[in-house]
């Protein structure tokens, strides 16, 4: 905690006195919630033929934090700068391993060099720092502390009439912090993609067609605990049960692993500016295809979002329905193909209170449904998670 509040307070003076000619704006924020479910488990278990209270498996708290960030912007003829940082810290009452700290760092250099043509590079990077595993994930038992870096380079041509062909190719470093079991998973990735959107204006309605597609080539490194007696374990485990592992391994060794994913979304936006609402209906499909074919998935998702903005008063939320089917994983004792469906939530509301300063409140749910009902396992179950935080933003 103290490296990032050192880091925050210097990137703040610093950009303050060396970005003098840029564009700066500023915001801090305190808040205060409640999480309920924040390491993603199972509210059932047997273990040893007894079942796990609920209290046991199911850690949830009240928080309260801060968070502080910057944005920077210079124009220049044909293009612009931008560079950014948002860093915060949320400490848990009851629960100090759900203590949360986050820092993010951003830029992005955008240049016409043509009629219609334009350029972008847009290098990111992230921390997050949070002890715990995501006990949702049966594949990787990752932590939920991460570095990322992320750089995707932007091609955008506009083609007139108010349509628009984008493209996107990247490369993406993410490696999660060791585990108490001795267990660190990281991967590289590559990706392509494009988009293309079409708009039509009518009286006081613009309504937007998009359509997009990705592609992602991913190669993971898992280090895990070398343990003489793993190998006779893992022989005598159920299905993707997770084996116990020392604390202090004396030595790792490296499983390699590659996934692909590709993603196709389709998305119609309404616009009425006569009464500052819009939104957007949108169906969403992913895929995923790997090495060892067998975690390979098809989800398709349908959802909707709405957006009202007026005189600073803003209301935004969404939900999306996905349904994920596995293509060669089983489970269950009739060797059922693995299915998840999930519902994803999320609203928030901003309230001006006086010159910058804004009163917030923002909430967020996921239910997972698993077509596993092995309640003998963590693997691969359902869950629900939900949270709910309310603060005041000053912008200045």
């Amino acid at each position: 905690m103290k490296r990032i509040f050192i880091l925050t307070a210097s990137l703040f003076l610093v950009s303050n006195g060396l970005i003098g000619q840029w564009q700066k704006k500023f915001s801090v924020s305190g808040f205060g919630g409640y999480e309920h479910n924040i390491f993603l488990s199972p509210s059932t278990l047997i273990r040893e033929g007894e079942q796990v209270i609920r209290q046991d498996l199911l850690t949830s708290g009240f928080y309260e934090g801060i968070s502080f960030g910057g944005d920077f912007e210079k124009k220049f003829e044909g293009g612009r700068w931008k560079l950014g940082f948002q860093t915060s810290a949320a400490n848990f009452h009851t629960t100090p391993d759900a203590d949360r700290l986050t820092l993010s760092l951003k830029s992005s250099y955008r240049k016409r060099y043509a009629k219609g043509k334009y350029f972008e590079i847009a290098p990111s990077f992230a921390r997050r720092s949070q002890q715990g595993i995501n006990e949702s994930d049966g594949v990787l038992r990752t932590t939920f502390s991460y570095t990322r870096f992320n750089l995707p380079v932007h091609l955008d041509y506009y083609l007139g009439n108010k349509t628009w062909f984008k493209t996107e190719s990247g490369y993406t470093f993410k490696a999660y912090d060791q585990n108490d079991l001795g267990e660190k998973v990281s991967y590289h990735a590559a990706y392509t993609g494009f988009g293309y959107s079409k708009k039509w204006e009518k009286d006081k309605v613009t309504s937007k067609l998009t359509f997009s597609g990705n592609l992602e080539y991913r190669y993971y490194t898992d280090l895990e605990v070398e343990d003489e007696e793993e190998e006779e374990e893992v022989e005598g485990e159920e299905e993707n049960e997770v084996v116990a592992r020392p604390n202090n391994p004396i030595g790792f060794i490296a499983e390699e692993r590659q996934w692909f994913f590709y993603r196709a979304n389709l998305e119609y936006n309404v616009k009425n500016s006569g009464t500052k609402f819009d939104y957007t209906l949108g169906l969403y499909y992913v895929g995923r295809g790997d090495s060892e074919q067998r975690f390979g998935y098809g989800e398709i998702s349908p959802g909707v979002s709405i957006n009202y903005r007026a005189k600073g008063f803003s209301l935004t939320a969404s939900t999306r329905y996905s349904m994920r089917k596995f293509r060669t994983l089983e489970v269950g004792e009739n060797d059922e193909l693995l299915r998840y469906n999930y519902l994803r939530s999320s609203f928030r509301v901003n309230v001006p209170l006086s010159k910058g300063k804004t009163w917030f409140i923002k909430g967020n749910l996921i239910d997972r449904k698993s077509s596993r009902t092995d309640i003998s396992s963590t693997a691969f179950r359902g869950y629900f998670n939900n949270s709910i935080e309310t603060g005041i933003t000053i912008r200045f």
